[in-house]
């Protein structure tokens, strides 16, 4: 079974979340902090990745590769506040996949099927 790691503080965004990814048939497992998240990857395997990186006071330039050192092959999806100038910075450090909030439910769900076919062609 396809497994998702999604990392979201938001306790309403993390139903809406939940329940589009419900619908696709794959396991989700929650984290509400990216720390959390840290051990999760080192801990365990996911198919793909989605994080919101519209926590104040995180840097996703910084944290991404953090993620990417753990698990190199996991697609990440972010899931951002607006386009703008750091969303370069996030793509350099190697997302798959950058979405700004309020995140559409069809680019969602599109972005985590490309993700995940991505991921299956690696393996």
């Amino acid at each position: 079974m396809i497994t998702i790691l999604l990392v979201e503080q938001d306790p309403s965004l993390q139903e809406k979340y939940l329940s589009l990814l419900n619908g696709l048939d794959v396991k989700t497992e929650l984290c509400n902090r990216v720390g959390k998240a840290v051990e999760r990857l080192r801990c365990f395997t996911y198919d793909a990745m989605i994080v919101d990186f519209g926590i104040k006071g995180l840097n996703p330039a910084q944290v991404i590769p953090v993620f990417k050192k753990i698990s190199p092959r996991v697609p990440i999806i972010a899931l951002m506040e607006k386009k703008n100038e750091p969303e370069k910075e996030i793509e350099k450090a190697g997302v798959f996949s950058c979405l700004t909030k309020p995140v559409n439910d069809k680019e969602f769900l599109s972005a985590i099927g490309k993700a995940i076919n991505k991921k299956e062609t690696i393996n």
